[in-house]
């Protein structure tokens, strides 16, 4: 009997992860993502700078090899706390209820100050009044997401395998308060002198902790917005301050470089807001009598609460301040989303651009830098900038929202994300996109475009029918192989 070799072709058929969960980066892995707010750091910042003949080599090496935006739409009011929140929770500033660094709740007849740390300890300022409602900020979306009771330390899946999300969280707005019932795992109340490289550092000790290593890193920087105050954003003095700031975020990447991190974690670096230069102030008492009203806000933006019977003439008289924006509640502009929240005064005033205003009380500056203004304004935009396995390479993205900040996030952590006022679809085009895979026979009608969009269960129907397809081919190959040796073999 003549041995004849039969080479059996089959047709594979990869079906990658990505397809069957519909998503644009690869679910197997285990994502990290290191989220970096550098506060009031401007949109073209890093373009004053080279127009100024320097340099920000360590910002330019993350761009070429991962994406920005032109510009990053902060939510109105401009302002630190209740951007941070917006960040952290996907949400605008009336539905997380954080509306301003000063604020009044009638429900509970409190007052919350940034200035005041134990104001702002209470917990309905976090959960919008209630014990169930209100915002859930990335990091407590993280942990739950796996099945993991943060409070209890319980695990609830059923799955074999054990896998929790634990988020770190440094010096970031809300970060230590009990929001829902939840804090992250690791977290420092605020310490303003803490030093800079060494918030890189313990950062980077959570990601490789040995029992519970963080997935979701957050930390916060003051500046450049504390020297921005002072100077202004058009000092040359600011380009001194971006370079120092670039040479920090280069001791991040030798960091992570050292630690086999660096092509590991998806980084974004983003601010809050931008920052205006200061040209004059406005005295409010020149118009209306301040002992009518009470002020919530900072230099720019106020929440007002006239004395009762007095809003009609507070109202009135503001108007006649030049150039003032000046709105009772219930005409305050949608496109602020900025009117439903309790904590949101009767009277909303906000300075024009460049100037801020005074009372007397009230103190305020006519030189440096300012924000809180409509984020409309391009000077009240901010800067983006990601890199890591989930982003594309070399890629600019036009202006989106900082809200869009919590879907992205949620997708690249492959996490199921809670109620958010974002929109993935203006970010998803910054992610990689999932690879090709390797389509033959009856499959060659599906294109690489419209892969994704098909369901897990349709993607298994199809798997099943290439694999029948394929046995069937196996099987009339080998009857083919069957005849071939029967026929040499007869005499």
């Amino acid at each position: 009997m003549s041995l004849f070799a039969c080479n059996l072709g089959l047709n594979v058929v990869n079906f990658p992860e990505t397809c069957a969960n519909n998503t644009d980066t690869d679910s197997k892995t285990n994502s990290k993502l290191l989220l970096i707010s550098f506060d009031g750091f401007r949109w073209d910042y890093l373009d004053l700078v080279k127009k100024a003949g320097r340099n920000t080599p360590n910002f330019d090496y993350l761009i070429k090899r991962g994406v920005k935006s032109k510009r990053m739409r902060t939510t109105f009011t401009t302002s630190t706390l209740p951007n941070h929140y917006s960040m952290a929770t996907g949400m605008y500033q009336e539905s997380h209820g954080i509306v301003g660094k000063e604020m009044f709740d009638p429900l509970f007849n409190e007052s919350f100050s940034k200035a005041d740390i134990e104001s702002t300890t209470k917990s309905f300022w976090w959960n919008n009044g209630t014990d169930d409602d209100g915002a859930e900020p990335i990091w407590i979306t993280n942990q739950k997401s796996k099945g993991k009771d943060e409070a209890k330390g319980l695990t609830k899946t059923k799955s074999k395998i054990k896998s929790e999300n634990w988020s770190g969280v440094l010096f970031w707005v809300g970060s230590n308060m009990n929001i829902r019932g939840h804090r992250p795992h690791y977290f420092m109340n605020y310490d303003h002198l803490f030093p800079f490289k060494l918030r890189i550092d313990l950062t980077l000790i959570w990601f490789l902790g040995k029992v519970t290593p963080i997935n979701l890193g957050m930390m916060y920087f003051p500046e450049p917005d504390e020297f921005g105050h002072a100077v202004g954003p058009e000092s040359p003095l600011m380009i001194d301050k971006i370079i120092e700031l670039d040479e920090l975020v280069g001791y991040l990447i030798q960091q992570l470089k050292e630690k086999d991190l660096f092509d590991q974690i998806n980084i974004i670096i983003t601010s809050d807001h931008g920052l205006a230069q200061l040209k004059g102030s406005i005295n409010i008492d020149d118009y209306v009598n301040s002992s009518l009203f009470s002020v919530y806000g900072g230099q720019t933006v106020w929440n007002i609460l006239p004395n009762e019977g007095e809003e009609d003439n507070v109202y009135d008289a503001l108007k006649k301040v030049p150039n003032l924006a000046v709105y009772r509640k219930r005409d305050i502009p949608e496109e602020f989303h900025y009117r439903y929240n309790r904590r949101i005064l009767p009277i909303l005033v906000v300075a024009p651009e460049g100037y801020t205003l005074c009372t007397v009380g009230r103190n305020c500056s006519d030189k440096g830098g300012a924000h809180g203004y409509n984020n409309s304004l391009e000077s009240m935009h901010a800067i983006f900038i990601a890199h890591g396995p989930s982003f594309r390479r070399g890629y600019e993205a036009d202006t989106f929202d900082i809200v869009d900040i919590y879907p992205l996030i949620c997708k690249i952590l492959n996490i199921t994300p809670a109620p958010n006022n974002g929109s993935l679809a203006n970010v998803r085009q910054l992610l990689r996109k999932p690879p090709k895979p390797l389509m033959q026979l009856a499959a060659q009608h599906v294109t690489a475009s419209n892969l994704s969009e098909y369901t897990p269960v349709l993607t298994i129907k199809i798997t099943k029918l290439f694999i029948i397809v394929n046995l069937v081919q196996a099987f009339l190959l080998v009857v083919s192989c069957g005849i071939a040796v029967a026929l040499i073999d007869m005499p």
